[in-house]
């Protein structure tokens, strides 16, 4: 399954060869969760703030669709 993923924060630079204006495309096998997806890019799920889904709040057992468009934000803090 192919889906492309975009990161933002400091997530990006977590790994290489990132770009910044395409994201990454990635193939995982079929019936992957987003939490899958996490571990596949070596992201520590405790570091992820919202994950979206073809533009839509997805949570991180949420299974991946063929051609999704996935987007992580890192956490948020401040006041």
């Amino acid at each position: 399954m192919n889906l492309n993923v975009k990161l933002y924060g400091t997530l990006s630079s977590l790994l290489d060869d990132y770009n910044h204006q395409e994201g990454l495309d990635v193939t995982i096998p079929e019936d992957t969760s987003i939490q899958d997806l996490l571990v596949h890019l070596n992201l520590e799920p405790d570091g992820i703030g919202m994950i979206f889904m073809d533009g839509m709040p997805a949570k991180k057992k949420a299974r991946l669709k063929q051609g999704a468009r996935i987007t992580i934000f890192q956490p948020i803090f401040g006041g």
